[in-house]
């Protein structure tokens, strides 16, 4: 059992990929800030699910959207939908642990492949090895560095 401040810290290293902290400054760089936008949505679609969605899935005893899909579709919505969701995942995870990879290739010097390579067999162990309680704590370890930089390069900015 995880305490709030925990599972919240948890949940804000999740959301904070790889994507987020490299590949979304450099296209507001490179082109301009339309990114932002889909950022201030986040906030109301946050009350939409609390107001709308888990009151649905508390009172109907459901425990995803797929269950939802195969009790009122069928079978077949229900598995289109869980391999369409495992397929968007599988290409998410590539091209985070591509953009993972990129800085260490670049300061390492490795090639590419070895590196992506290197990179999954870590993560995969220490996710194997050490459970959620490993992934949630990493998880809180990498909001933490994530937030201190902040504040630090506030602070050096201002």
């Amino acid at each position: 059992a995880f305490s709030g401040w925990v599972i919240g810290l948890s949940m804000l290293g999740t959301i904070i990929s790889s994507a987020t902290f490299l590949a979304l400054p450099a296209a507001a760089y490179v082109l301009d800030w339309r990114q932002l936008s889909i950022n201030l949505v986040l906030p109301f679609i946050a009350i939409i699910a609390i107001v709308v969605f888990i009151p649905f899935f508390r009172q109907g005893k459901l425990t995803s959207a797929f269950e939802y899909l195969g009790n009122r579709y069928g079978v077949a919505p229900r598995i289109y939908g869980t391999c369409s969701f495992i397929a968007m995942q599988l290409i998410r995870m590539a091209q985070i642990l591509f953009l993972v990879s990129l800085p260490i290739q670049f300061l390492t010097g490795a090639p590419i492949e070895l590196v992506i390579v290197g990179a999954g067999i870590f993560i995969a162990f220490y996710t194997i090895a050490g459970g959620i309680e490993a992934v949630i704590w990493t998880d809180v370890i990498q909001a933490m560095i994530l937030i201190l930089g902040g504040i630090l390069c506030f602070v050096l900015m201002a």
